[in-house]
């Protein structure tokens, strides 16, 4: 691949895109996407960096994350459910909640080292609730989304 191949993007400032193909995607701001990466359909938070020849498909992508390089997302449901958090129609949803105590996870997943990050207590636990972080986020913003249409 010579040049980058962007298609039906909506890419936001300081965005880089290294020779790689991006198309239907919401790449947000300082996001780097190396060589030969291919982007569909995803959406690419804040801070966050593509791994080379990292394959992505229908996949939520949290801020100040790392997709390693020849890693994928998307593409396998019982692989991406194992690490991550999967959506009933099958959205891949990867946040550094999801690393279990590890560095990297199974798939490649790992966030920049932030202050934040680091000290969040709740990082890979259930909460007392007995869900998972980001799952109570998506719930959250379903409520919300619900609320306005009424």
């Amino acid at each position: 691949m010579s040049t980058a191949s962007i298609d039906n993007s909506l890419l936001c400032a300081a965005s880089l895109i290294k020779h790689a193909k991006v198309r239907n995607s919401i790449v947000r701001r300082e996001v780097v996407i190396e060589e030969g990466a291919e982007v569909e359909d995803c959406i690419v938070m804040d801070y966050s960096r593509i791994g080379r020849g990292a394959r992505l498909r229908r996949a939520i992508v949290d801020r100040h994350n790392l997709i390693e390089a020849e890693s994928t997302l998307g593409f396998d449901p019982e692989r991406d459910r194992l690490d991550h958090s999967l959506s009933p129609g099958g959205i891949v949803v990867a946040t550094d909640a999801d690393k279990r105590g590890s560095s990297l996870g199974a798939a490649g997943v790992s966030d920049a080292a932030t202050p934040s990050s680091l000290s969040s207590p709740s990082r890979g636990k259930t909460t007392d609730a007995g869900r998972h972080p980001a799952r109570r986020r998506a719930d959250a913003l379903r409520i919300i989304s619900t609320r306005r249409g009424r």
